[in-house]
């Protein structure tokens, strides 16, 4: 039964039908159109009952879509800052998370996507996928069980925690695994040091490989250091590899051993100079370093004699990282060049 109200003609009278005012159909018990709803309370859903909309359209086969206005977010709970509805949502955002322990956890950033449970894709554009991650800063993604991205376009993938991207433009997979800016690291390896590459690494007996580059140039005969950085750089591990990452948790009672391949090119006169060296060295309990034997260096190419002055060697800098020292040539600008190759075992 409906109701009709006329106000031309003060009639009300009741019909079958929608309820009209003045001719017009107006809202009431009619649904959404399109869709039919249900609560679905029989076994399996006895317990848990299942309320559902499924569309009911007229075609074979039906799309259905939930359409924000503008740039409004789309997410399964009202926001009201609290862990209920978290804070608000980011411009055109995807949040699409079950629950959260901090009204933070949400997808706050800009275009930003979150699918599962206690995520926060906080950087425009960034990406949480699982459980308990973060990524805070833009295009960041993280895929995993807290697995966390601080720096722009860092990847995490099945983190675990300890491990993550802290540099921009690094890739880290797997649980531990940690990266610098532009590095790579995955199956435990860790190194932050800028454009390194580092596997393995973590538990006992594990083996860790780790690559990295160093340069720098020189414009005269004063000793210097290169690193990931370039020249004469603060002793970081983004600009040295450090034998003992993250202090003494992961790396304690270890064995390194290092190749390095280094290029010395007079740019102007278009000279090279190469030298190989290797090293090794033991990682005592507390992280203490002590160098085995001495430094090996051998002359593998050389043009001419003008670079015959020139010099390179290794040390380790108080912060416990792989220093690399050269001395160029009075005047002359020389492009220094090191390929670093590390090995390192954890044997207890």
């Amino acid at each position: 039964m409906a109701l009709t109200i006329n106000h031309q003609t003060n009639d009300i009278s009741a019909t079958s039908g929608s309820m009209t005012i003045d001719g017009s159909a107006v809202g009431g018990g009619g649904g959404v159109d399109g869709f039919a709803s249900a609560d679905n309370t029989s076994s399996p859903n006895d317990t848990v009952n299942v309320a559902s909309l499924s569309v009911d359209s007229s075609s074979t086969n039906a799309a259905a879509a939930i359409v924000p206005k503008g740039t409004g977010a789309f997410m399964l709970a009202i926001p009201d800052s609290t862990t209920t509805g978290g804070n608000v949502r980011g411009a055109s955002a995807i949040d699409l998370t079950m629950g959260r322990t901090n009204a933070n956890q949400v997808a706050s950033g800009a275009n930003s996507i979150a699918i599962g449970y206690r995520l926060r894709p906080a950087g425009s554009q960034s990406i949480c996928l699982g459980y308990n991650n973060y990524a805070t800063q833009t295009r960041g993604f993280t895929v995993g069980n807290d697995s966390n991205s601080s720096s722009i376009e860092g990847v995490n993938i099945l983190g675990g925690g300890a491990g993550g991207a802290f540099g921009s433009y690094g890739a880290a997979i797997g649980s531990t695994s940690k990266c610098g800016e532009r590095g790579f690291a995955a199956a435990g390896g860790r190194s932050t040091t800028k454009n390194a590459v580092a596997f393995g690494g973590g538990g006992v007996q594990s083996n860790q490989r780790m690559f990295a580059s160093y340069w720098g140039r020189t414009t005269n005969a004063t000793p210097a250091t290169i690193s990931a950085s370039g020249l004469n750089q603060s002793d970081s591990e983004a600009n040295f590899l450090m034998l003992v990452p993250d202090g003494t948790y992961f790396y304690t009672k270890n064995i390194a051993f290092f190749t390095i391949n280094v290029v010395a090119n007079d740019d102007t006169n278009e000279l090279m100079r190469v030298w190989e060296l290797s090293a090794a060295y033991r990682i005592s309990t507390g992280g203490t370093v002590t160098q085995v034997g001495s430094t090996t260096k051998t002359v593998i190419h050389s043009e001419g004699t003008a670079l015959n002055s020139t010099d390179v060697g290794l040390s380790i800098s108080t912060n416990r990282r792989l220093v690399i020292d050269v001395t160029g040539v009075a005047s002359t600008n020389i492009h220094f060049t090191a390929w670093v190759t590390g090995h390192t075992n954890r044997y207890a």
